[in-house]
């Protein structure tokens, strides 16, 4: 086998460190801290600094838009960069540090007079989702689609690097969380400070792991034939006309929207529609069990009927399990029945997204003969942003339009009957509608059977090029 045959031959032996440290322990800090904020900030603005009304209405869309400028910027400067780690990588590494810091910074507002309080609650939002997660969002998106082409590697990594965040990052989010908030944290300031400063103390040895331990196999590849630049016009061109580019976007969209939707609304629903905040924990366990079973059984389901059949058929369930909810949201044994139906639909497309993102990147490779890969990361976690800001600024509209008042549930009063409904709709009602439209989305998906011949041809195409 010649030198050239060598560098293009697929590498199987992704060792185990890189499995483990490099796409589930690694990313875990990050998770966990990103989970904590995004089931909690909102909380701590209304319930503890009560800071409410337009401000946590305008400010989740405006930083959204903000932030679809520095995510574009982020893809760029990703493809522009050439270093001996790849072009994605060495951004994990950089943003250790500041991510550490811009989190005790969104926390650790001073006492000072409520506009002042309001302009660093805004800079401090922004610095977080603007600026270091983003790069951080950026690296960490490109790492599963540039390690190596085989369909069968991408599902494994697709799935360890979910772990961190649906198995760990979910344990700790929904199963301790509660009980730190309630028999710790509660609505003390101080307290919150010092336990995000330590979780982000937490995070950066094991930031700097997953830096360490994940490789760029692709970036190697394409380094060989000496890829050129291609215009930014010409890559958007190249992602708007995929049709499979388009509705990966939009499902991203959708499944970061209700996402963040039900996860802000999970601590108001616990707390003010079932009576306890550690009920909080018990949806989270018994409804989320399933993603649990799920990391062991995905890829080996994957494999045995595709990644798509696999989702369509759990959407399915979703649709099910949150109608069945619905039908009685104040009874905890029903809506943890519904809850666990839902959840077990949910396996796959928690699992498997990075792998859709990378077969459609390579897509685009195949048809245009360049990758888009940063800005094509740019725009999805653009979509995820957005989604965020959508979904944040939907919640706080419900919770304001229904008769919210943060000082009751801070004094352990009960919310009005039309605050409870506002909250059940959005933690169980809007979802069944998203699902059903993802779920349709995904039937037209059709994209993984064409995989292995694309996968082939290209590899074919960049080994004649070294002639």
């Amino acid at each position: 086998m010649t030198a050239e045959d060598m560098k293009f031959k697929r590498l199987t032996d992704i060792c185990w460190r890189e499995k483990v440290f490099g796409y589930i322990v690694g990313p875990s800090g990050v998770m966990i801290i990103n989970g904590v904020i995004g089931s909690y900030l909102n909380m701590y603005y209304t319930d503890v600094l009560f800071i409410s009304g337009t401000l946590m209405v305008a400010l989740p869309i405006l930083c959204r838009l903000l932030n679809a400028i520095t995510n574009v910027i982020m893809g760029l400067v990703i493809d522009k960069t050439k270093s001996k780690w790849g072009k994605a990588r060495p951004y994990i590494l950089y943003c250790a540090i500041p991510f550490a810091i811009s989190v005790i910074l969104l926390f650790g507002v001073p006492n000072l007079s409520k506009k002042a309080m309001e302009i660093w609650v805004i800079i401090t939002y922004n610095l977080y989702y603007c600026v270091v997660l983003t790069m951080y969002n950026s690296s960490h998106g490109l790492m599963v689609p540039l390690s190596t082409r085989n369909n069968t590697d991408r599902i494994q990594l697709s799935v360890l690097t979910n772990i961190s965040t649906n198995v760990i990052a979910g344990t700790v989010v929904a199963a301790i969380m509660p009980f730190v908030v309630s028999g710790f944290l509660g609505y003390d300031k101080s307290k919150w400070i010092f336990f995000m400063a330590i979780l982000s103390a937490i995070s950066v040895p094991l930031t700097f792991a997953e830096f360490l331990y994940t490789k760029e196999r692709i970036t190697e590849e394409n380094a060989v034939v000496k890829e050129v630049n291609v215009p930014i016009k010409l890559q958007i061109k190249a992602m708007v006309t995929n049709k499979y580019w388009v509705m990966l976007m939009i499902y991203s969209l959708l499944t970061m929207t209700i996402g963040v939707i039900q996860n802000l609304a999970l601590v108001y629903y616990a707390r003010d529609v079932l009576g306890s905040i550690n009920h909080m924990a018990t949806v989270s366990i018994i409804g989320g069990l399933p993603m649990g079973i799920g990391a062991l059984i995905v890829w080996p389901l994957c494999k045995k009927f595709g990644k798509r059949n696999l989702t369509v058929i759990g959407f399915v369930f979703m649709v099910t399990g949150g109608v069945i909810a619905m039908v009685n949201p104040h009874n905890l044994v029903w809506v943890l029945a519904g809850l666990f139906i839902k959840n077990i639909g949910t396996i796959p497309s928690a699992y498997v997204m990075p792998a859709f993102f990378a077969d459609v990147n390579e897509h685009i490779e195949w048809r245009q003969h360049f990758r888009v890969d940063g800005l094509s990361s740019s725009v999805l976690n653009t979509m995820n942003s957005v989604g965020t800001g959508i979904g944040t600024a939907l919640l706080n509209v419900i919770l304001l339009k229904s008769g919210y008042e943060a000082v009751i549930s801070a004094t352990g009063g009960i919310q009005s009957q039309s605050a409870q409904m506002g909250i059940i709709i959005a933690f169980l009602g809007i979802g069944i509608f998203i699902n059903l439209i993802q779920g349709i989305i995904i039937v037209f998906f059709d994209i993984e059977n064409k995989m292995y011949n694309i996968s082939n041809e290209i590899k074919l195409r960049n080994k004649n090029k070294l002639g």
